[in-house]
């Protein structure tokens, strides 16, 4: 007996007394603990303890057999010390290297955890990046967060879809209505709104349901369901119903099939307004109004990468995907849209005012992310021109966005005729309007993310000066932050910025037309 506690102990403290690094989590959106890797003969491990942690999973060792079982997601993995077997569900597998057994912890080659067997196990699409020393652990989900805009008096509420999903849509209050999803999976979330037609949305998992309860802000609205392709999207638009509405149409509930959209009422709503609207005289046919010009310039590119954050993001990346669903959206909505660049590339500050005003554009809107020496600054600004700027920290972000302007070399002399007409230009004429779009921005921002409002700002940006039409600069979030830099590295982040530039610049654009 001796010996074999003897013989037990040499094989379970076997190895050398761990040398592990600590690579950095970022779950999501959000910074979670660390996971120790070693590195043995150039093939990374996985300290088991700390994946289960993250995915939330329970271990069970059994020390005298010699194994440990991972229970996730209602599957069961199970690891052998010095082995290179594996049971998932009873079915084996083989990994390419051993387990290691270090100061009496198990370590996973990390190929496994990156592999397609434990994404679908996990729910997670896990990547890593040795030189930053982090982990990236996406959800893997097909119902994407709601996203909500208002629009021509409507608020239009979107879900989009990564796959056609079985769904139904019921009112099971005058103010409630449930979207199930089934064979769902979505992120739970819950979004309160103070204005628009919507009050609440509760986004939660229930197995392989998804359910996405939306509490209306009134009882005297109608709700109509449609899917749209490209991307694949589910729209709840909703209305106001008029006096006259009410009285024709009994119970305007709206309700969808699983693959289709269906009523319970012998009449269609829409129909019943078509024809209400057919009863009024007809005024005389309005001219066609121009298109809105909007002109969207994702900041830095090419040999300038912006800030960087300290997991080495490239404000540079980050501008242009923003930039691109920020364009998407608007185009979708009837503008015509032109970005400064849509690809890696270096543009001169200069050269990106004047394709602007080239483009008789009615706004220009720079997007950036901020940065600052002090790791713990955070938060979303936005910006109109002045020749002074409004605080020290304006000022800081000023200095730190116009010095690309030393990457530009020296000026031709054409550009120097270019720079000193823009930038000579008197631009008062556009700063009331800048303040007042800054302000449908800011607005939408603070109801979408979960970020401080640091709030409307001025400065001297080289790329405002000169723009002949209100033109802003958003900074989204400070890259420099790590709980930001996350955000601004997450599709639902990055979403929100968007949808809040959006929905702001379309408010905005609607009060100048009334």
């Amino acid at each position: 007996m001796r010996i074999f506690h003897f013989g037990f102990l040499l094989f379970f403290c076997a190895t050398t007394v761990s040398s592990a690094q600590k690579y950095q989590v970022i779950q999501d959106d959000k910074i979670k603990n660390y996971i120790k890797v070693e590195e043995f003969k150039s093939v990374y491990y996985a300290l088991l303890k700390d994946v289960a942690n993250v995915c939330s999973g329970r271990l069970t060792w059994y020390n005298v057999s010699g194994k440990v079982i991972l229970s996730l997601s209602n599957h069961k993995i199970c690891f052998f010390f010095k082995s290179k077997d594996v049971i998932i569900d009873s079915k084996k597998l083989t990994l390419p290297y051993s387990t290691k057994l270090i100061s009496e912890q198990l370590y996973i080659p990390l190929d496994f955890f990156l592999s397609e067997k434990f994404s679908n196990i996990s729910g997670y699409k896990i990547s890593v990046d040795h030189e930053k020393k982090v982990f990236f652990f996406d959800s893997i989900i097909n119902i994407y967060s709601p996203r909500f805009y208002l629009e021509n008096g409507n608020t239009l509420l979107s879900i989009e879809l990564a796959e056609k999903i079985p769904y139904d849509v019921q009112k099971i209050s005058k103010r409630n209505y449930v979207v199930t999803f089934f064979r769902g999976k979505a992120i739970p979330e819950k979004i309160e709104l103070e204005d628009g037609y919507i009050k609440k949305i509760e986004v939660i998992q229930d197995n392989r349901l998804t359910k996405c309860k939306i509490t209306l802000d009134s009882e005297d609205l109608n709700v109509e369901s449609f899917l749209k392709e490209n991307p694949l999207r589910l729209i709840l638009k909703i209305s106001q119903i008029s006096t006259e509405e009410k009285e024709m149409c009994e119970t305007p509930i709206a309700l969808t099939g699983l693959t289709e959209i269906t009523k319970l009422t012998t009449l269609e709503p829409s129909t019943t307004r078509e024809i209400f609207l057919s009863m009024k005289p007809q005024s005389m046919k309005q001219p066609e109004e121009k298109k809105k010009i909007i002109v969207i310039d994702p900041g830095h590119g090419g040999e300038d990468p912006g800030a960087i954050g300290p997991n080495g993001t490239k404000e540079k990346d980050i501008n242009l995907t923003i930039a691109k669903k920020l364009a998407s959206l608007l185009e979708e909505s009837g503008y015509t849209v032109y970005l400064t660049r849509d690809s890696d590339v270096f543009i001169p500050l200069v050269d990106r005012t004047n394709f602007a005003n080239e483009k008789n554009a009615d706004l220009f809107i720079s997007i950036h992310c901020n940065a600052s020496i002090k790791k713990n600054t955070g938060g979303f600004e936005i910006y109109f021109l002045s020749e002074t700027a409004s605080d020290p920290g304006a000022m800081a972000t000023q200095a730190l966005e116009n010095s690309v302007i030393k990457l530009e070399g020296l000026p031709t002399k054409k550009r120097e005729k270019l720079q000193e007409l823009l930038w000579s230009m008197v631009v008062n004429e556009f700063m009331n309007e800048a303040s007042e779009l800054s302000s449908f921005i800011t607005k939408e921002v603070t109801k979408r993310t979960k970020i401080e409002n640091r709030g409307i700002k001025q400065a001297g940006f080289y790329v405002l000066r000169g723009a002949q039409m209100p033109a802003v600069l958003v900074e989204c979030a400070f890259i420099s932050n790590k709980e930001e830099e996350a955000k601004l590295r997450s599709r639902r982040f990055q979403e929100q910025i968007a949808d809040s530039i959006y929905s702001g610049i379309s408010q905005y654009l609607n009060k100048r037309k009334t």
